[in-house]
C-alpha cells in the first residue's frame, strides 16, 4: 500500500495549524491572569473544574480564537473597558458580547 506524500504546500499549511494552535493553548494562561473577567476566562473555570487543566485549555484557547475571528472578520478593534468607562483598574477585554460569538 502506498502512502500519498503531502506537497510541500500542504506539509506548510499543517505545520502553520499546530504552530497556531500551540501559541493560542499557550497563551491561555496569561490571558486568565491579564483577563480576570473576560468570557474566556470563565469559560476556562468551568472546564477546569469539569474536566481537568488540560482540556480546558485547549477549549478555552478555541474560545480565544472565536473572538480573534469575529472581530477580524467584522473589522472590530480591541477595545479596552477603560475606554467603555469602565474603572481604571482594570485589563483590556474586546468589545464583544457571547451573541457576537454565538452568531460567528
Amino acid at each position: 500500500m502506498t502512502h500519498a506524500v503531502p506537497t510541500p504546500a500542504a506539509n506548510r499549511s499543517k505545520l502553520a495549524a499546530a504552530w497556531v494552535r500551540g501559541a493560542l493553548v499557550s497563551a491561555i494562561p496569561s490571558h486568565v491572569r491579564w483577563a480576570p473577567t473576560s468570557p474566556v476566562t470563565r469559560a476556562y473555570a468551568q472546564l477546569t473544574a469539569r474536566l481537568g487543566w488540560r482540556v480546558a485549555r485547549v477549549a478555552a484557547a478555541r474560545k480565544l480564537l472565536r473572538i480573534v475571528y469575529v472581530m477580524l472578520r467584522r473589522g472590530n478593534a480591541w477595545r479596552s473597558e477603560q475606554a467603555a468607562g469602565a474603572t481604571s483598574g482594570t485589563r483590556s477585554m474586546p468589545n464583544m458580547s457571547l451573541d457576537d460569538l454565538n452568531s460567528a
